[in-house]
Parts: C-alpha cells; structure tokens; sequence
C-alpha cells in the first residue's frame, strides 16, 4: 500500500502515518512548511524502534495552494513508493483576510486537495481496489462561529465537494470519506496560534 498524504505534520496526520505504517505501508508526509516535514520524518525515525517503519516514510513540502508544488511532491512520492493507493488530505490552510480575496479570485484553497486528489492518474490499487481519497474538513461545519465566514465557507466547501467526490469516483471504485477536526497539539499549532 501507497499513500500520500497532505498534512502529515498535523497531529491527525502523525497518527494516520502511524496507523498505515503499522499496516506495513510505505507513506509520504507533506506539509507546507519543511520544518514541520522534517520534525515529523524525525519523530518516526527516533520512535521506529528498529522496525521498518521509519523507513518506509518519504517527507517532502508540499503547499497544496501550489500545483506546481503539488505536482512536484506527487511526482517525487510516485518516483520513491510507486502508484498511490490512496490520498488523505489534511491540509490545514489558517484562515485569513487574503482567503477572502482568494476566494474571489480562484476559490476556496482547503478545498483543492481535494480536486487534486480525485484527478490523480497515479492511483491505482492493487487487488481490483482503487484506493481511497480521505479528507479533513473541520469543526466549523459543525458550529455556528460567524467569527470568519470566508474560513467556514471553504470548510462547507470541503464537505460539498467530498460528497460530489464520491459521487464522481464510486463507479470506479475510489473510496471517499470526510471528517470533522477541532484543534490538536502538533508541530503546526503555533501556525494557527499565530
């Protein structure tokens, strides 16, 4: 098994990298920031405890706002592990007034992991399976915040286009799934502190 997945410095993401690996998966962390690529690809490495965990983890930046960023990782992740499996996007994108002119202009950003996933030519699973797509969304879609409507949007958008997503890729057999984060302690906390 091969995945890729976005966010991986999260604390979310550091789990599922600990859950695929214990599933013997090679898995490529990306996130937007190197220090946090590294500071996580560290962790597994220091907490392997000689298994081959560590070793079947690739870590690169990857700004899913770029897709020329976006490509490249994919590019680079395709070349070490093979075909992907599987994307799981959990991309934290920290909400600002520049998403307001964002949206304006080309859309909402948390949401183009997700497109991106689903036009991945790379995915294709062994055993007749064609790979899942798993993405983040968040708790404002859960909660009445009016703090930053331009951010709640975007996560409503997430959760739209999951569920167009999966309509779109079922009859090929691509699994699509969404979830609602809140906030957990990672590498990336001081970001969205900040």
């Amino acid at each position: 098994m091969v995945a890729a997945i976005t966010g991986g410095p999260s604390g979310i993401g550091v789990v599922t990298v600990k859950l695929l690996s214990s599933l013997e998966a090679k898995v490529s962390i990306g996130g937007v920031s190197q220090a946090s690529v590294d500071a996580a690809k560290a962790y597994f490495e220091e907490n392997s405890n000689g298994s081959a965990g560590a070793a079947s983890i690739f870590a690169k930046a990857v700004d899913i706002r770029s897709r020329e960023s976006f490509d490249a990782g994919i590019t680079a992740m395709v070349q070490w592990g093979g075909a992907l499996d599987g994307a799981v996007n959990l991309a934290v994108v920290v909400c600002s007034v520049e998403l307001e002119i964002d949206l304006e202009i080309d859309g909402p950003k948390p949401s183009t992991g997700i497109i991106k996933s689903i036009n991945l030519k790379d995915m294709n699973a062994p055993n007749g399976s064609k790979g899942g797509i798993f993405n983040a969304a968040s708790i404002l879609i859960l909660l009445d915040i009016g703090s930053d409507a331009a951010c709640i949007a975007t996560k409503h958008g997430v959760l739209a286009l999951t569920r167009a997503a999966t309509r779109q890729c079922i009859s090929g057999g691509v699994r699509v799934n969404a979830i609602a984060l809140g906030i957990v302690e990672s590498w990336n906390r001081e970001v969205v502190e900040s």
